[in-house]
């Protein structure tokens, strides 16, 4: 660090370069003066509101005080002076000294001056904002279970399993139809009436306060991290800021979160337009391009690069607007800062479906999308998910410089912040029980602590460390072991009372400066939409036709359904137009046909619901125009069924089109099925913004379609339909347009000859009448086909009406997890051996040679080589680490040597123990565990566990039995630390259940329990907190530790979770190796091997091996990251 703050001093005297990595800030500096480099340098800072290094105020004060500097100097803040002496620095002192030189180089790189640049050509104004949030807090009343009483008292031994209770187990309420319906409830409050004498009206509630007397001051042009434990109320925080909180009388938001002295409520402002909220969740179209996500997010917030802070008379800088705009510069820009230039035009993807880019380019896309916004004040909570550690720390870095560059705020919450990713923050925030214990400079905070007792361990992440301080976890780090551990209270207190928290009071108190900060006013803030109603209508219809373009696999199956359908029902009513019962009866299919393909659009609508909630949040449409859109999007595919189905059944059972008909009849006949079908599809829509989930919709549709068939005159005739049910058959559009058919077939002229009885009667008004197809006694008239179509219109417009209310009226929150209710019971061993079991299973050692895999292209023909020439093993009783930046191919290898891949070309040789990998063989061997892994959401964790082990175990194996299988269960329940919680449900998003943390575990668990030799792992630790990856890490480690092979790829690994692994396969953006081999203790092997080449930059004091190794390879976003003139992996092989 010295050395470096050296080479940044001499940077100013002749303009030499004197080494590596001072070279690019030397650069910037004329070899002139040394006075005027100084402050040529200092003007630099000041303009990207960048920190002074150290070093350079050092150089600056000696000529001060020298007298040799006589020009007015730019003023530097005294607060951000390193309180430490160099002899004794933090860890994040150290860094965030070297992150300043960084900065100043960064902010020469060709994106960031392209990006000053175009704001100076387009005079934008330079605006500053300020947030300051009072007594900010969350309170959530919840309505307790009907069993509570029953808890409780099992809570205090008075009932329940004697079993369980002695273990010191509790099951949890399982919401059923049994536990949780009407019937049940009603028996319970007759139970209350018989214990209490009391009749229970009102259900009882709970109150939680989650955030609690926040008070911050966040400034423009810095960037704030959100620290804690999971739960102490991180993402409330953000969302507090963003007014993205649910608020009714069970959830109430406290305190004033003003910007520029404006309120979040105030009136005509939209607070969205001002904060924008980046959701830890990716939602996104997998049918969409990276380029095209972006850009439809641009398109509907901003539109235009000549905004509001822009002088709008000067032609100048309109033409350079226009210019940008057709260059899509905004979109292109963000996607090359990001990294994700090069993967534009690939599909966003899915975990399921759809193939596209990986899931830490996901994530980037997801960031991307929002920042194409440009709002002031953005809110990103654990971006990083997902992440390699130099994306991360190159799109913090990024996300500082754009700060610093448009003056705008930025707040980010992350879970497992390597310390170099710290240091890049101006300040932090840390949160423990809705409480902040911290808030201030990222370099003071290990100081704050340790002057408290507390000593941060060598080689512990900072982050970390400061994450386990409020826990009981915390005691551990106490210097003296006899002082006492502080509480949450004691935290919040001490903090408060210190100089820090005494000054940021004050600041809140002061009155709103007049001058230096912009008023918030103009279209920007005031006006909801950028677009117009029907402009947004239009970006909406486009979109929707386009994914439903791009669905090819779903447009060929119902293109084949159609013709399947109409071919087996001609062919059964082959000519049977002379049959008037037959005739109905075919008509009713075709409708009943069309109408049950409407009800497929529901399930998709259902799950792409949280894409229209992220974006009608964000203010990117109105949502009557995005159900317009929707439902316009909707017509090809009802064109599709009319054309297809609809003609061949016309024609096989011929209906009406000569002898009076015309052909006429034939296209009214596909209008009318066309209707039939966009109109079905409408009505259905509704119980997709209606249901909470696809069960749910399923219950509904099926009364809609037995309503309607019940009601629709062939069912029951209309003219014996009960008067107090009739206004069901006159209201249902089914009925309608079932009528039309009807009167289409037997008013066409060609049934005009009389009848045989009645000389004066026709035969077609003869079989209307006696299938009760009749008003007031007399036939319905051809014109009555125009009617049903007039009347299908008026449903579809009352439909979408109808959707767009309920889409705004009705939001579907996620369930609560049942994490925050169980005990934590720490680390589970194997205290009695009785308990245990030993299945045998061959060790292995899996080699493989020169891997290839190639597949097509998204968009087009083009081969992409994904792995190119990868060798290696996995040995046996040790755990090997996949790393490699997100699209380097880490997932794509485990999937190839795990036998995963269905699709695209593989080459190359795998051998098990020597002998070549045989697929049934292997699979019995080999577990593998998803990131995303779904289990049965009814059963609880050991009923999970047991039916993999009863299904995957060998039956024939004596060793195998009863009692033997429990056993087993409970050690690999024990392994994986979920003993003490094994009869919980595993839940869902929806209902609740276990957290994410846990059912990482269960997932492991439940491969594990197969017995297998070989285990791979797919980002095992990605979007858990410190203490959740460390526990997960331990059940790997017990697992290799039992002669088991253990393979996973890895993102974000801290100091101690990095070290956990024996050997690590390190790949780059390409697919291809840099780095094979055993790490060494403290990954001495990794950091010689690299550390051999020049262009090596050294690894600082403190800085974490894994996120050094990947910025040294180019792995980050940072186009700069790929054009290092050294090619690691052409040196490796």
């Amino acid at each position: 660090m010295e050395d470096r703050e050296a080479e940044l001093s001499g940077a100013t005297e002749a303009g030499e370069h004197s080494g590596n990595s001072g070279a690019e800030v030397e650069s910037t500096l004329p070899a002139v003066s040394k006075d005027k480099a100084i402050n040529e340098l200092l003007v630099l800072c000041a303009e990207n509101n960048v920190s002074v290094p150290n070093s350079l105020k050092s150089a600056l004060q000696e000529e001060e005080e020298g007298g040799s500097i006589g020009q007015e100097q730019p003023a530097f803040d005294d607060a951000s002076r390193a309180k430490s002496s160099p002899s004794d620095v933090s860890i994040l002192s150290s860094l965030a000294a070297s992150h300043q030189e960084d900065v100043l180089r960064f902010s020469e790189q060709p994106i960031a001056k392209e990006v000053r640049n175009v704001r100076g050509s387009l005079k934008s104004a330079r605006k500053k904002y300020e947030v300051r949030i009072v007594d900010g807090s969350y309170t959530v009343t919840n309505p307790l279970p009907d069993d509570y009483d029953a808890v409780i008292l099992r809570r205090k031994g008075h009932g329940g399993d004697e079993e369980d209770h002695a273990a010191g187990e509790e099951k949890p309420h399982i919401p059923t139809v049994a536990s949780s319906g009407g019937g049940i409830s009603f028996v319970r409050k007759l139970g209350h009436f018989f214990r209490t004498g009391r009749f229970q009206f009102s259900q009882r509630t709970e109150t939680k306060v989650i955030m609690d007397r926040v008070n911050l001051r966040l400034e423009s042009g810095k960037m704030y991290l959100v620290l804690g434990q999971p739960g102490c109320g991180k993402s409330t925080l953000l969302k507090i800021i963003a007014n993205n909180l649910t608020q009714d009388k069970g959830h109430v938001v406290g305190g004033t979160v003003e910007i520029n002295g404006i309120e979040r409520n105030h009136k005509p402002l939209y607070w969205t337009n001002l904060v924008s909220y980046i959701d830890q969740i990716d939602r996104l179209h997998s049918l969409l391009t990276v380029k095209e996500t972006c850009d439809f997010a641009f398109q509907c917030r901003v539109r235009t690069h000549m905004t509001p802070n822009m002088p709008v008379d000067d032609p100048e800088v309109q033409e350079r607007a226009q210019k940008l705009d057709a260059e899509d510069w905004m979109v292109t820009t963000v996607l090359k800062a990001m990294g994700l230039l090069r993967v534009k035009d690939t599909f966003v993807g899915d975990d399921s479906k759809v193939r596209g880019v990986s899931g830490g380019e996901r994530k980037r896309v997801t960031v991307s999308e929002m920042t194409c916004v440009g709002a002031p004040v953005q809110c990103l909570d654990e971006m990083s998910t997902g992440l390699d550690a130099a994306t991360t720390f190159d799109i913090v870095r990024l996300l500082g410089e754009t700060s610093r560059i448009t003056n705008t705020v930025k707040i980010v919450s992350l879970l497992q912040p390597p310390p170099e990713t710290v240091a890049l923050f101006d300040e932090l925030i840390l949160l423990d029980k809705g409480r902040i214990i911290y808030s201030g400079p990222v370099v003071e905070v290990v100081d704050h602590f340790e002057d408290m007792g507390y000593k941060l361990p060598d080689r512990m992440d900072p982050a970390d460390w400061l994450q386990d301080l409020p826990t009981k976890d915390g005691a551990d780090f106490l210097v003296n072991k006899n002082q006492k551990h502080l509480s949450n209270e004691e935290f919040v207190e001490s903090f408060v009372s210190s100089v820090k928290g005494q000054a940021a009071l004050e600041q809140l108190k002061a009155p709103w400066p007049e001058n230096d900060l912009e008023p918030i006013e103009g279209k920007a803030y005031t006006q909801r939409y950028t677009n117009s109603w029907f402009e947004s209508m239009n970006l909406a219809f486009r979109r929707e036709l386009l994914l439903w373009w791009r669905d090819k696999y779903q447009l060929k199956a119902r293109i084949m359904q159609d013709f399947l359908m109409g071919i087996i029902v001609g062919t059964v009513f082959w000519q049977q137009h002379a049959n008037p019962g037959t005739v109905l009866g075919v008509l009713f299919q075709s409708l009943f046909f069309i109408s049950l393909g409407a009800m497929l659009k529901v399930a998709p609508q259902i799950d792409v619901r949280g894409i229209f909630y992220k974006q009608q949040d964000a203010n990117f449409y109105p949502t009557g125009a995005y159900v317009m859109g929707r439902s316009l999007a909707a017509l090809p595919t009802s064109i599709i069924d009319a054309v297809v189905y609809g003609t061949i059944i016309y024609w096989f059972v011929g209906l009406a089109y000569n002898d009076g008909a015309t052909v006429g009849n034939y296209f009214m006949f596909l209008l009318l099925v066309l209707v039939t079908a966009y109109c079905a599809g409408l009505t259905f829509s509704i119980f997709s913004a209606i249901s909470k989930d696809r069960s749910t919709a399923q219950a509904y549709l099926s009364i809609a379609v037995v309503v309607m068939v019940l009601f629709s005159g062939f069912t029951v005739q209309p003219d014996i339909i009960p008067n107090y049910w009739i206004w069901v058959y006159w209201i249902n559009m089914f009925a309608w347009m079932l009528r039309a058919l009807v009167v289409n077939e037997y008013q066409s002229g060609k049934y005009s000859d009389p009848v045989s009885t009645d000389p004066y009667a026709e035969y077609g008004e003869s079989v209307l009448e006696r299938f009760g197809f009749t008003l007031n006694g007399e036939p319905f008239s051809f014109i009555w086909t125009w009617y049903g179509i007039l009347f299908s219109v008026g449903t579809c417009l009352a439909c979408v009406l109808c959707s767009v209310y309920f889409l705004i009226k009705i939001r579907h929150e996620t369930g609560a997890s049942l994490a925050a209710h169980m005990q934590d019971e720490g680390d589970e061993g194997f205290d009695n051996e009785e308990d245990t079991v030993q299945l045998e299973f061959p060790r292995v050692n899996l080699t493989f040679k020169d891997i290839h895999y190639t597949v097509t292209a998204s968009t087009s023909d083009e081969k992409l080589e994904l792995l190119k020439g990868i060798d290696g093993y996995i040995e046996g009783g040790k755990m090997t680490a996949l790393m490699g930046s997100s699209g380097a191919g880490k997932t794509t290898l485990m999937d190839v040597l795990a036998l995963r891949k269905s699709s695209g070309e593989i080459e190359g040789e795998v051998c098990l123990n020597g002998h070549p990998q045989e697929s049934n063989s292997f699979r019995r061997c080999a577990g593998y565990v998803e990131q995303f892994d779904t289990q049965t959401p009814e059963l609880t964790i050991r009923e999970t566990v047991m039916f993999s082990a009863k299904m995957r175990l060998d039956e024939n194996d004596t060793a195998v039995n009863k009692e033997s299988l429990n056993k087993w269960v409970t050690q690999t329940l024990k392994m994986l630390e979920l003993k003490s919680i094994q009869h919980f449900c595993v839940g869902s998003d929806l209902t609740g259940g276990l957290s994410f943390e846990q059912r990482k575990r269960l997932s492991i668990a439940v491969e594990l329990a197969s017995n297998p030799s070989i285990v791979f792992l797919d980002e095992p630790t990605s979007g858990l907190d410190a203490r959740a990856a460390s526990i997960v890490m331990r059940g790997l480690k017990r697992i290799s530790e039992s002669g088991r092979a253990v393979c996973a790829t890895i993102h974000q690994p801290s100091i101690a979770i990095f070290s956990s692994f024996d050997s690590l396969l390190l790949l780059k953006r390409g697919g291809e190796t840099v780095f094979f081999g055993e790490l060494g203790e403290d990954s001495c092997n990794l950091i010689d091997y690299l550390e051999r080449y020049p262009s090596t930059p050294p690894i600082h004091l403190g800085e974490n091996p894994a996120t050094w190794m990947l910025t040294t390879i180019g792995a980050g976003s940072s186009p700069s990251g790929d054009s290092r003139p050294f090619d690691y992996s052409a040196s490796y092989s």
